[in-house]
């Protein structure tokens, strides 16, 4: 019994965690990756792009990560998108988010080579992980790699483009400018070569941001489908999320307190018959 109770309390107490990645970068460099959001709607003339860090930290990550070190980003899309980003159907369904990264050194960075990719493809059924994209070889990968990394340069930059409330976050003009996330992300292909990449933040079947799934895949250039690495979920508060098996499971903050006082007191009340005798 004890050692049941043990568990279910480590359980709780995991749950509770925020585990974090290492400290996102503000600047750019090969081998990050970038979360992208752009609207289709014309009127709204921003992007966002948003630098998470080197994708070796989200490869073969076996923890699900409550909340990105990025931290919120809330301020941002509600001063690009509007305050009302996260609950306005309509704003969901036209905010379209989508993750891309890839590593450019010819001596490869932390076990990827050069030209390995990173994409997203936003899940279909919710919390139903998707088939990767094919890969193939360095020099094909490397077409899309450099306009990647062209678009890596204007987030360290920023001669065009300007540093958001996050400093993680750049806030790109979408109107003369083509070095921005919405112009690699124009339609169904982003950057003249992943098909799907993005998704809306209003999810499958119009079911609202909490269906929102980006899944990332690893394509080593070579043949073959590329490896899911994890899935990204964002909150109607701008906070980020990383599951290694499909969205990370997120406990209400009041009922993992109760079951972690429920527990607790479970744990004394064993313990007082021990002590009397």
């Amino acid at each position: 019994m004890k050692n049941q109770i043990k568990k279910s309390m480590a359980a709780v107490f995991a749950a509770l965690a925020i585990s974090a990645a290492p400290a996102a970068a503000a600047t750019y460099a090969g081998g990050d990756l970038l979360l992208g959001f752009r609207s289709t709607d014309p009127s709204i003339t921003t992007a966002m792009v948003v630098n998470l860090g080197s994708a070796a930290f989200f490869k073969n990550q076996v923890s699900d990560i409550l909340s990105l070190s990025v931290g919120s980003i809330n301020a941002d899309l509600s001063a690009v998108f509007g305050s009302d980003w996260a609950t306005n159907a309509t704003k969901l369904s036209q905010i379209n988010w989508g993750l891309v990264g890839r590593v450019n050194q010819n001596l490869g960075i932390n076990g990827d080579i050069l030209n390995t990719l990173y994409a997203s493809k936003p899940e279909a059924v919710f919390d139903t992980i998707g088939t990767g994209y094919a890969r193939a070889a360095s020099g094909t990968q490397g077409t899309p790699g450099a306009l990647i990394q062209t678009l890596g340069a204007e987030y360290n930059s920023a001669t065009i483009s300007t540093v958001g409330i996050n400093t993680n976050v750049l806030r790109q003009p979408t109107v003369g400018n083509t070095i921005n996330w919405a112009a690699q992300n124009p339609g169904s292909t982003s950057f003249g070569y992943f098909n799907g990449l993005q998704g809306p933040l209003d999810g499958p079947l119009d079911a609202g941001l909490a269906t929102a799934a980006l899944d990332l895949f690893r394509m080593v250039p070579g043949s073959g489908t590329g490896t899911y690495e994890g899935t990204f979920t964002i909150s109607n508060t701008g906070v980020l999320s990383y599951g290694n098996n499909g969205p990370a499971a997120v406990p209400e903050p009041s009922r993992a307190l109760l079951l972690a006082f429920g527990l607790g007191s479970l744990l004394l009340r064993r313990r007082r018959p021990v002590r009397a005798a």
